[in-house]
Protein backbone atom coordinates (compact mmCIF):
# COMPACT_ATOMS: atom_id res chain seq x y z
CA UNK A 1 0.00 0.00 0.00
CA UNK A 2 1.26 3.44 -0.81
CA UNK A 3 3.45 2.12 -3.68
CA UNK A 4 3.52 3.81 -7.06
CA UNK A 5 3.77 1.47 -10.07
CA UNK A 6 5.62 2.45 -13.21
CA UNK A 7 5.71 -0.43 -15.62
CA UNK A 8 7.01 -3.38 -13.63
CA UNK A 9 8.89 -1.13 -11.16
CA UNK A 10 7.33 -0.25 -7.80
CA UNK A 11 8.55 3.12 -6.29
CA UNK A 12 8.29 3.93 -2.52
CA UNK A 13 7.37 7.70 -1.96
CA UNK A 14 9.93 9.88 -0.09
CA UNK A 15 8.59 10.60 3.46
CA UNK A 16 8.20 14.27 4.54
CA UNK A 17 10.59 14.90 7.46
CA UNK A 18 8.98 15.75 10.82
CA UNK A 19 10.61 18.92 12.32
CA UNK A 20 10.99 19.37 16.05
CA UNK A 21 9.27 22.55 17.30
CA UNK A 22 11.39 25.52 18.42
CA UNK A 23 12.29 25.53 22.08
CA UNK A 24 13.91 27.99 24.49
CA UNK A 25 15.80 27.80 27.78
CA UNK A 26 16.60 30.79 29.99
CA UNK A 27 19.26 30.63 32.67
CA UNK A 28 20.17 31.21 35.40
CA UNK A 29 16.95 31.67 37.33
CA UNK A 30 18.48 34.07 39.88
CA UNK A 31 21.08 36.80 39.41
CA UNK A 32 22.29 39.97 41.04
CA UNK A 33 21.84 43.25 39.20
CA UNK A 34 24.20 43.46 36.22
CA UNK A 35 24.86 39.73 35.91
CA UNK A 36 24.37 37.87 32.63
CA UNK A 37 21.21 36.10 31.47
CA UNK A 38 21.43 33.56 28.64
CA UNK A 39 18.61 32.62 26.24
CA UNK A 40 19.29 29.30 24.44
CA UNK A 41 17.26 28.62 21.28
CA UNK A 42 16.83 25.30 19.48
CA UNK A 43 15.13 24.35 16.22
CA UNK A 44 14.56 27.95 15.21
CA UNK A 45 14.11 27.90 11.40
CA UNK A 46 15.07 30.70 9.10
CA UNK A 47 12.50 33.37 8.25
CA UNK A 48 10.99 32.97 11.72
CA UNK A 49 9.61 36.14 13.31
CA UNK A 50 11.49 36.19 16.63
CA UNK A 51 10.56 38.49 19.55
CA UNK A 52 12.21 38.75 22.98
CA UNK A 53 10.41 40.69 25.73
CA UNK A 54 11.87 41.75 29.08
CA UNK A 55 9.23 42.96 31.57
CA UNK A 56 9.55 44.06 35.19
CA UNK A 57 8.14 46.19 37.98
CA UNK A 58 10.76 48.71 39.01
CA UNK A 59 10.55 50.00 42.59
CA UNK A 60 11.23 53.75 42.63
CA UNK A 61 12.40 53.95 46.26
CA UNK A 62 11.58 57.65 46.48
CA UNK A 63 13.01 58.52 43.08
CA UNK A 64 10.98 59.77 40.12
CA UNK A 65 13.25 58.53 37.30
CA UNK A 66 13.84 54.92 36.27
CA UNK A 67 15.74 52.83 33.70
CA UNK A 68 15.76 49.11 32.85
CA UNK A 69 18.80 48.14 30.76
CA UNK A 70 19.95 45.13 28.79
CA UNK A 71 23.69 45.47 28.09
CA UNK A 72 26.13 43.83 25.70
CA UNK A 73 23.57 41.71 23.89
CA UNK A 74 25.38 39.74 21.16
CA UNK A 75 23.17 38.56 18.31
CA UNK A 76 24.55 35.24 16.90
CA UNK A 77 22.30 35.34 13.81
CA UNK A 78 21.00 38.08 11.57
CA UNK A 79 17.80 39.81 12.57
CA UNK A 80 16.25 41.51 9.58
CA UNK A 81 13.59 44.24 9.71
CA UNK A 82 14.23 44.53 13.43
CA UNK A 83 12.53 46.96 15.78
CA UNK A 84 12.53 47.94 19.44
CA UNK A 85 9.33 48.61 21.43
CA UNK A 86 8.67 49.84 24.99
CA UNK A 87 5.75 50.48 27.31
CA UNK A 88 5.81 52.06 30.79
CA UNK A 89 3.17 53.13 33.32
CA UNK A 90 2.35 55.20 35.34
CA UNK A 91 4.69 57.79 33.82
CA UNK A 92 4.77 61.34 32.56
CA UNK A 93 7.26 60.35 29.87
CA UNK A 94 9.36 57.39 28.75
CA UNK A 95 11.86 56.63 26.04
CA UNK A 96 14.12 54.17 24.23
CA UNK A 97 17.88 54.38 24.37
CA UNK A 98 20.00 51.95 22.36
CA UNK A 99 23.34 51.52 20.67
CA UNK A 100 23.28 48.82 18.01
CA UNK A 101 26.75 48.47 16.57
CA UNK A 102 27.53 52.03 15.48
CA UNK A 103 23.87 53.12 15.42
CA UNK A 104 22.76 55.26 18.41
CA UNK A 105 19.03 55.61 19.16
CA UNK A 106 17.41 57.96 21.70
CA UNK A 107 13.67 58.71 21.55
CA UNK A 108 11.11 59.93 24.11
CA UNK A 109 7.35 60.24 24.24
CA UNK A 110 4.85 61.66 26.73
CA UNK A 111 2.67 59.40 28.82
CA UNK A 112 -0.99 59.68 27.77
CA UNK A 113 -3.11 59.06 30.87
CA UNK A 114 0.06 57.79 32.53
CA UNK A 115 0.98 55.22 29.83
CA UNK A 116 3.88 55.69 27.39
CA UNK A 117 4.36 53.48 24.31
CA UNK A 118 7.03 53.78 21.64
CA UNK A 119 8.30 51.63 18.74
CA UNK A 120 11.41 52.31 16.65
CA UNK A 121 12.62 50.38 13.62
CA UNK A 122 16.33 49.55 13.66
CA UNK A 123 16.77 48.03 10.17
CA UNK A 124 18.70 44.81 9.60
CA UNK A 125 21.02 43.60 12.35
CA UNK A 126 23.78 41.42 10.93
CA UNK A 127 25.07 38.24 12.55
CA UNK A 128 27.56 38.86 15.34
CA UNK A 129 26.41 42.45 16.04
CA UNK A 130 26.74 43.58 19.67
CA UNK A 131 23.93 45.72 21.05
CA UNK A 132 25.88 47.48 23.78
CA UNK A 133 22.79 49.14 25.29
CA UNK A 134 19.08 48.54 25.05
CA UNK A 135 17.11 50.54 27.61
CA UNK A 136 13.69 51.85 28.57
CA UNK A 137 13.89 54.97 30.75
CA UNK A 138 11.62 57.79 31.92
CA UNK A 139 9.94 59.76 34.69
CA UNK A 140 7.17 58.36 36.86
CA UNK A 141 4.06 60.30 37.83
CA UNK A 142 4.48 62.13 41.16
CA UNK A 143 3.88 59.87 44.15
CA UNK A 144 4.20 56.60 42.24
CA UNK A 145 5.89 53.81 44.19
CA UNK A 146 6.79 51.68 41.16
CA UNK A 147 6.61 51.50 37.38
CA UNK A 148 5.46 48.54 35.27
CA UNK A 149 7.34 48.31 31.98
CA UNK A 150 8.50 46.06 29.15
CA UNK A 151 11.21 46.24 26.52
CA UNK A 152 10.96 44.26 23.23
CA UNK A 153 13.38 43.52 20.43
CA UNK A 154 12.08 41.63 17.40
CA UNK A 155 12.89 40.80 13.76
CA UNK A 156 13.08 38.08 11.15
CA UNK A 157 15.78 35.53 12.05
CA UNK A 158 18.29 34.06 9.60
CA UNK A 159 21.13 31.80 10.68
CA UNK A 160 21.94 28.82 12.87
CA UNK A 161 18.90 26.95 14.14
CA UNK A 162 20.56 26.33 17.50
CA UNK A 163 22.14 29.36 19.15
CA UNK A 164 22.09 31.47 22.27
CA UNK A 165 21.94 35.12 23.26
CA UNK A 166 23.32 36.58 26.49
CA UNK A 167 23.09 40.01 28.04
CA UNK A 168 23.49 41.82 31.36
CA UNK A 169 20.41 43.10 33.16
CA UNK A 170 20.50 46.38 35.15
CA UNK A 171 17.98 48.69 36.78
CA UNK A 172 16.38 46.34 39.31
CA UNK A 173 18.26 45.85 42.57
CA UNK A 174 15.78 43.53 44.25
CA UNK A 175 12.83 42.10 42.38
CA UNK A 176 12.37 40.12 39.22
CA UNK A 177 12.18 40.32 35.45
CA UNK A 178 10.18 38.04 33.19
CA UNK A 179 11.72 36.98 29.84
CA UNK A 180 9.32 35.85 27.12
CA UNK A 181 10.35 34.46 23.72
CA UNK A 182 7.84 34.34 20.85
CA UNK A 183 8.18 32.83 17.39
CA UNK A 184 5.77 33.85 14.66
CA UNK A 185 3.50 35.47 17.22
CA UNK A 186 3.29 32.48 19.57
CA UNK A 187 5.08 32.34 22.90
CA UNK A 188 7.45 29.35 23.03
CA UNK A 189 8.83 29.90 26.50
CA UNK A 190 9.14 32.26 29.47
CA UNK A 191 11.14 32.45 32.64
CA UNK A 192 11.00 34.70 35.71
CA UNK A 193 14.51 35.77 36.69
CA UNK A 194 14.88 36.60 40.37
CA UNK A 195 17.13 39.63 40.91
CA UNK A 196 18.80 40.10 44.27
CA UNK A 197 16.69 38.62 47.02
CA UNK A 198 13.62 38.77 44.81
CA UNK A 199 11.65 41.26 46.90
CA UNK A 200 11.25 44.76 45.48
CA UNK A 201 12.51 47.22 48.07
CA UNK A 202 9.77 49.72 48.76
CA UNK A 203 10.55 52.14 51.58
CA UNK A 204 8.38 51.96 54.63
CA UNK A 205 6.19 54.92 55.40
CA UNK A 206 7.93 57.29 57.81
CA UNK A 207 6.99 57.68 61.45
CA UNK A 208 6.17 61.38 61.81
CA UNK A 209 7.61 63.22 64.79
CA UNK A 210 8.73 66.74 65.59
CA UNK A 211 9.76 69.15 68.30
CA UNK A 212 9.69 72.92 68.65
CA UNK A 213 11.51 75.67 70.49
CA UNK A 214 10.39 77.68 72.33
CA UNK A 215 7.15 76.02 73.31
CA UNK A 216 5.77 79.10 75.06
CA UNK A 217 6.30 82.83 75.28
CA UNK A 218 4.64 86.15 74.59
CA UNK A 219 3.37 87.35 71.23
CA UNK A 220 4.86 87.88 68.76
CA UNK A 221 6.46 84.48 69.39
CA UNK A 222 8.83 83.02 66.77
CA UNK A 223 8.99 79.22 66.98
CA UNK A 224 11.47 76.94 65.19
CA UNK A 225 9.99 73.55 64.29
CA UNK A 226 12.30 70.57 63.74
CA UNK A 227 11.28 67.42 61.86
CA UNK A 228 12.47 64.36 63.79
CA UNK A 229 10.57 61.79 61.73
CA UNK A 230 12.19 58.43 61.09
CA UNK A 231 11.99 56.58 57.78
CA UNK A 232 13.51 59.29 55.58
CA UNK A 233 10.47 61.32 54.58
CA UNK A 234 10.70 63.31 51.37
CA UNK A 235 7.79 65.70 51.86
CA UNK A 236 6.18 67.45 54.82
CA UNK A 237 2.88 69.19 55.50
CA UNK A 238 2.73 71.29 58.68
CA UNK A 239 -0.36 72.78 60.31
CA UNK A 240 0.60 75.46 62.84
CA UNK A 241 -2.87 75.64 64.39
CA UNK A 242 -3.50 79.28 63.50
CA UNK A 243 -4.75 78.77 59.96
CA UNK A 244 -1.27 78.68 58.42
CA UNK A 245 1.14 75.90 57.48
CA UNK A 246 4.33 75.02 55.64
CA UNK A 247 5.84 72.38 53.35
CA UNK A 248 9.41 72.93 54.56
CA UNK A 249 11.19 70.25 56.55
CA UNK A 250 12.27 72.56 59.38
CA UNK A 251 10.03 75.64 59.23
CA UNK A 252 10.10 78.77 61.38
CA UNK A 253 6.77 80.39 62.25
CA UNK A 254 5.75 83.52 64.16
CA UNK A 255 2.57 83.57 66.25
CA UNK A 256 1.12 87.07 66.50
CA UNK A 257 -1.89 86.40 68.73
CA UNK A 258 -2.19 84.90 72.16
CA UNK A 259 -3.63 81.41 72.45
CA UNK A 260 -2.84 77.73 72.76
CA UNK A 261 -2.04 76.03 69.48
CA UNK A 262 -2.26 72.40 68.35
CA UNK A 263 0.41 71.41 65.82
CA UNK A 264 0.21 68.64 63.19
CA UNK A 265 2.80 67.17 60.85
CA UNK A 266 2.22 64.75 57.96
CA UNK A 267 5.47 63.21 56.67
CA UNK A 268 5.56 61.21 53.44
CA UNK A 269 7.88 59.21 51.23
CA UNK A 270 7.44 56.66 48.45
CA UNK A 271 6.31 54.14 51.04
CA UNK A 272 3.37 56.19 52.25
CA UNK A 273 2.42 58.91 54.69
CA UNK A 274 2.16 59.19 58.45
CA UNK A 275 0.95 62.04 60.62
CA UNK A 276 1.21 63.10 64.23
CA UNK A 277 -0.50 65.79 66.30
CA UNK A 278 0.59 67.50 69.50
CA UNK A 279 -2.41 69.06 71.18
CA UNK A 280 -2.04 72.40 72.96
CA UNK A 281 1.68 72.28 72.21
CA UNK A 282 2.49 75.95 71.73
CA UNK A 283 1.26 78.49 74.28
CA UNK A 284 1.42 82.15 73.35
CA UNK A 285 0.71 84.74 76.00
CA UNK A 286 -0.44 88.24 75.23
CA UNK A 287 2.44 90.70 75.02
CA UNK A 288 2.85 92.82 78.14
CA UNK A 289 0.79 95.96 78.40
CA UNK A 290 2.80 99.04 77.58
CA UNK A 291 1.71 102.66 77.83
CA UNK A 292 3.80 105.21 75.98
CA UNK A 293 3.89 108.67 74.42
CA UNK A 294 1.89 110.49 77.12
CA UNK A 295 1.03 114.00 76.01
CA UNK A 296 -1.06 116.92 77.31
CA UNK A 297 -2.13 119.68 74.92
CA UNK A 298 -1.75 122.34 76.17
CA UNK A 299 0.55 121.48 79.03
CA UNK A 300 -0.52 124.60 81.06
CA UNK A 301 -4.16 125.51 81.80
CA UNK A 302 -5.97 127.72 84.28
CA UNK A 303 -8.09 126.17 86.99
CA UNK A 304 -11.81 125.80 86.39
CA UNK A 305 -13.35 128.33 88.78
CA UNK A 306 -17.03 127.84 87.97
CA UNK A 307 -17.23 124.07 87.50
CA UNK A 308 -17.91 124.46 83.79
CA UNK A 309 -14.69 124.12 81.80
CA UNK A 310 -14.52 127.00 79.39
CA UNK A 311 -12.28 128.12 76.55
CA UNK A 312 -8.67 127.26 77.30
CA UNK A 313 -9.51 125.59 80.61
CA UNK A 314 -9.16 122.01 79.30
CA UNK A 315 -6.25 119.99 77.99
CA UNK A 316 -6.36 116.85 75.84
CA UNK A 317 -4.55 113.93 77.43
CA UNK A 318 -3.41 111.16 75.08
CA UNK A 319 -1.39 107.94 75.46
CA UNK A 320 -0.47 104.93 73.31
CA UNK A 321 -1.43 101.47 74.56
CA UNK A 322 0.16 98.36 73.09
CA UNK A 323 0.30 94.69 74.05
CA UNK A 324 -2.17 92.76 76.11
CA UNK A 325 -5.17 90.92 74.74
CA UNK A 326 -6.48 93.93 72.87
CA UNK A 327 -9.31 94.41 75.36
CA UNK A 328 -8.44 96.87 78.11
CA UNK A 329 -9.72 99.67 80.33
CA UNK A 330 -7.72 102.90 80.53
CA UNK A 331 -8.26 105.61 83.12
CA UNK A 332 -6.43 108.67 84.49
CA UNK A 333 -6.17 109.77 88.12
CA UNK A 334 -7.17 113.45 88.34
CA UNK A 335 -7.25 113.60 92.12
CA UNK A 336 -4.07 115.76 92.27
CA UNK A 337 -6.13 118.46 90.48
CA UNK A 338 -9.28 117.94 92.56
CA UNK A 339 -10.92 115.46 90.19
CA UNK A 340 -11.85 111.78 90.28
CA UNK A 341 -9.27 109.11 90.92
CA UNK A 342 -10.34 107.14 87.80
CA UNK A 343 -11.56 109.15 84.84
CA UNK A 344 -12.10 106.82 81.86
CA UNK A 345 -10.19 107.45 78.66
CA UNK A 346 -11.62 106.76 75.20
CA UNK A 347 -10.08 104.62 72.47
CA UNK A 348 -9.57 106.74 69.37
CA UNK A 349 -8.36 103.94 67.05
CA UNK A 350 -5.05 102.21 66.60
CA UNK A 351 -3.07 102.44 69.83
CA UNK A 352 -4.33 105.88 70.84
CA UNK A 353 -6.47 106.71 73.89
CA UNK A 354 -7.60 110.23 74.86
CA UNK A 355 -9.67 112.25 77.34
CA UNK A 356 -10.24 115.89 78.30
CA UNK A 357 -8.65 117.14 81.52
CA UNK A 358 -9.58 120.15 83.64
CA UNK A 359 -8.30 121.29 87.03
CA UNK A 360 -10.50 121.93 90.04
CA UNK A 361 -7.49 123.15 92.02
CA UNK A 362 -4.13 124.59 91.07
CA UNK A 363 -0.79 122.84 91.02
CA UNK A 364 1.41 123.34 94.11
CA UNK A 365 3.16 126.70 94.13
CA UNK A 366 6.65 127.02 95.57
CA UNK A 367 9.72 129.12 94.88
CA UNK A 368 7.71 131.58 92.86
CA UNK A 369 6.37 129.07 90.35
CA UNK A 370 3.73 126.44 89.87
CA UNK A 371 5.06 122.89 89.91
CA UNK A 372 3.96 120.29 87.31
CA UNK A 373 1.54 117.66 88.56
CA UNK A 374 1.89 114.05 87.38
CA UNK A 375 -1.38 112.62 86.20
CA UNK A 376 -1.04 108.82 86.29
CA UNK A 377 -2.69 106.84 83.48
CA UNK A 378 -3.37 103.15 84.23
CA UNK A 379 -4.37 100.46 81.72
CA UNK A 380 -5.92 97.17 82.87
CA UNK A 381 -6.14 94.16 80.56
CA UNK A 382 -9.57 92.60 80.80
CA UNK A 383 -8.29 89.17 79.90
CA UNK A 384 -5.32 88.75 82.21
CA UNK A 385 -5.83 91.56 84.72
CA UNK A 386 -2.33 92.84 83.96
CA UNK A 387 -1.76 96.57 84.41
CA UNK A 388 0.57 99.23 83.09
CA UNK A 389 1.01 102.88 84.09
CA UNK A 390 2.54 106.05 82.75
CA UNK A 391 2.48 109.68 83.94
CA UNK A 392 1.82 112.90 82.04
CA UNK A 393 2.76 116.27 83.55
CA UNK A 394 0.36 119.22 83.69
CA UNK A 395 0.64 122.68 85.21
CA UNK A 396 -2.64 124.13 86.51
CA UNK A 397 -2.39 127.87 87.24
CA UNK A 398 -4.90 129.54 89.57
CA UNK A 399 -7.46 131.26 87.35
CA UNK A 400 -6.67 134.99 87.14
CA UNK A 401 -3.11 134.67 88.53
CA UNK A 402 -1.47 136.11 85.43
CA UNK A 403 1.80 136.99 87.19
CA UNK A 404 1.80 133.44 88.66
CA UNK A 405 2.77 134.42 92.19
CA UNK A 406 0.29 131.95 93.66
CA UNK A 407 -2.36 134.59 94.49
CA UNK A 408 -5.11 136.46 92.66
CA UNK A 409 -4.99 140.15 93.56
CA UNK A 410 -5.74 143.56 92.04
CA UNK A 411 -2.15 143.54 90.88
CA UNK A 412 -3.12 140.76 88.42
CA UNK A 413 -5.77 143.08 86.91
CA UNK A 414 -3.13 145.81 86.61
CA UNK A 415 -0.69 143.25 85.18
CA UNK A 416 -3.18 142.34 82.41
CA UNK A 417 -3.54 145.99 81.46
CA UNK A 418 0.20 146.64 81.41
CA UNK A 419 0.73 143.48 79.32
CA UNK A 420 -1.85 144.57 76.77
CA UNK A 421 -0.30 148.05 76.34
CA UNK A 422 3.09 146.39 75.85
CA UNK A 423 4.99 147.52 78.92
CA UNK A 424 8.29 145.61 79.30
CA UNK A 425 8.34 142.89 81.97
CA UNK A 426 4.60 142.22 81.87
CA UNK A 427 4.29 139.13 79.72
CA UNK A 428 1.34 136.80 80.37
CA UNK A 429 2.79 133.31 79.83
CA UNK A 430 -0.63 131.59 79.88
CA UNK A 431 -3.20 133.94 78.29
CA UNK A 432 -6.12 131.65 79.21
CA UNK A 433 -5.34 132.38 82.89
CA UNK A 434 -6.24 136.03 82.33
CA UNK A 435 -9.32 135.36 80.18
CA UNK A 436 -11.64 135.58 83.16
CA UNK A 437 -14.59 136.70 81.00
CA UNK A 438 -14.43 133.36 79.15
CA UNK A 439 -14.73 134.82 75.66
CA UNK A 440 -11.48 133.25 74.49
CA UNK A 441 -9.58 136.55 74.06
CA UNK A 442 -7.40 138.41 76.56
CA UNK A 443 -8.49 142.07 76.54
CA UNK A 444 -8.77 145.07 78.90
CA UNK A 445 -12.28 143.80 79.62
CA UNK A 446 -10.66 140.89 81.46
CA UNK A 447 -8.63 143.34 83.59
CA UNK A 448 -11.83 145.28 84.47
CA UNK A 449 -13.76 142.03 85.16
CA UNK A 450 -11.02 140.70 87.44
CA UNK A 451 -10.85 144.00 89.38
CA UNK A 452 -14.64 144.08 89.91
CA UNK A 453 -14.54 140.44 91.01
CA UNK A 454 -11.89 141.19 93.60
CA UNK A 455 -13.77 144.29 94.80
CA UNK A 456 -16.96 142.25 95.25
CA UNK A 457 -19.05 144.11 92.66
CA UNK A 458 -22.35 142.26 92.17
CA UNK A 459 -22.51 140.25 88.95
CA UNK A 460 -18.80 139.55 88.93
CA UNK A 461 -18.74 136.84 91.58
CA UNK A 462 -17.52 134.04 89.26
CA UNK A 463 -14.44 133.97 87.09
CA UNK A 464 -15.29 132.26 83.81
Amino acid sequence: MGLLTQGALAVEPTPTPVLDPPSVTVSPEQITAGETVTISLENLPDASQLAIRISSTVALCGEETFALKATNLRVPFSLDSSRVSIQAEPVTEAGIQARIGWLPISLKTDGDDGVARLTQGTGDISSGTTISLLSVFGTAVPGAESVDLFLDISGVKYGAEDSSLSFGLEGVANGSAVLRVSVNGSEIGSQEIIIGDGAPVFPEAPAAAFCASPENGTAPLTVSFTDTSTGSPTSWIWDFGDGTGSSEQHPVHTYTAQGTYTISLAASNAGGSNSTTRSNYITVAAPPLFLSAPALTPARIPTDSDGVPGVGETATLSVNLTGGSGDADVAVDLSPLGGSVAVPMVWEGGDRWTTSVSAGQPSPHAGGAYSPVDLVVTATDRGSGATASVAASLVAVRNGDVNEDGRVTLYDATYIGRSLVGLPGYTVSTPAVGDVTGDGVLTLADAMYLAKHLLGVPGFEVLR
